[in-house]
């Protein structure tokens, strides 16, 4: 990405949107997970913590090194690097970067959306799990869009703060995992035949459009290629014969999936090692 110091026109830069993909899916497997084992809000936030702060603090770790070490080499260092202090590592180890109180460099880049992700599914997704109705989530995904469409012009991309708590990754993540939450829930309500008919349909071709949308460069579309990720996630849920989902749950796909989390993490202090 951008901390590396390529432009703003470097290849897969649309890749920003499988954030919002993940953010989607992180809902979908968090809620079902706590539907299927019941667990205490404390373990519910000791599960997150054990889950994303090792491998976090590591890349954190890393990615300090390597600037360090390029900038006595005269390798690529980011502009903020030389005002790193001991409290905005404290903040980017505690996955506290996105927390909304005021803006804080990201030390590992890729590492916003973990904070995004640990606070939205530790202090917000919990409650809403217990929750009968998935109606009052729907309501708070309908006004993240708006927010999203009125303050950074229905740009996805954007990690803009506006004010305290009410930046554009925390608005992102309210939204797309919440709406995975939603997914889920109507996954489990009864569904007519005719409606898998037209899922078998209508999932393939809007999943290709997800991923043209990722390789793309622009953001125009962004907000129809995450409901069209919502419609394939629930679609896929109801059709299990489709040639698509066998081959994303291949074995190889499945491994892709495992390390996806590391290589996700690790990647930027590795571009930035031979950048």
């Amino acid at each position: 990405g951008s901390i590396t110091g390529y432009s703003s026109d470097r290849p897969l830069i649309g890749a920003s949107l499988a954030v919002d993909f993940f953010f989607l899916l992180s809902g979908y497997v968090l809620t079902h997970q706590l539907n299927i084992k019941p667990i205490t809000y404390q373990n519910h936030i000791l599960n997150r913590i054990r889950r994303l702060l090792p491998l976090h603090v590591l890349a954190t770790i890393l990615t300090l090194f390597v600037l360090w070490l390029n900038s006595k080499t005269n390798g690529y260092v980011p502009p903020w690097f030389g005002e790193v202090t001991p409290t905005l590592v404290a903040i980017n180890l505690l996955m506290l970067t996105h927390i909304g109180i005021e803006k804080f460099e990201v030390i590992n880049a890729p590492a916003w959306s973990i904070s995004v992700e640990f606070l939205i599914s530790a202090f917000v997704l919990f409650p809403f799990t217990k929750a009968k109705n998935e109606g009052f989530a729907a309501a708070f995904v309908l006004i993240a869009a708006i927010a999203i469409g009125n303050l950074w012009n229905w740009n996805l991309r954007s990690e803009q703060m506006i004010a305290p708590f009410l930046n554009g990754g925390l608005t992102r993540g309210l939204m797309g995992i919440l709406l995975g939450h939603c997914i889920y829930r109507w996954t489990q309500k009864p569904i007519q035949p005719h409606h898998t008919t037209l899922a078998a349909k209508i999932a393939p071709p809007l999943f290709y459009y997800c991923i043209w949308r990722i390789l793309s460069n622009e953001s125009s579309q962004d907000f129809c290629a995450l409901i069209a990720f919502a419609i394939v996630i629930w679609a896929w849920h109801n059709e299990s014969d489709s040639k698509t989902r066998q081959v994303l749950s291949s074995a190889p796909a499945r491994f892709l999936g495992d390390i996806s989390f590391s290589v996700y993490l690790l990647h930027t202090p590795l571009l930035l090692l031979v950048s």
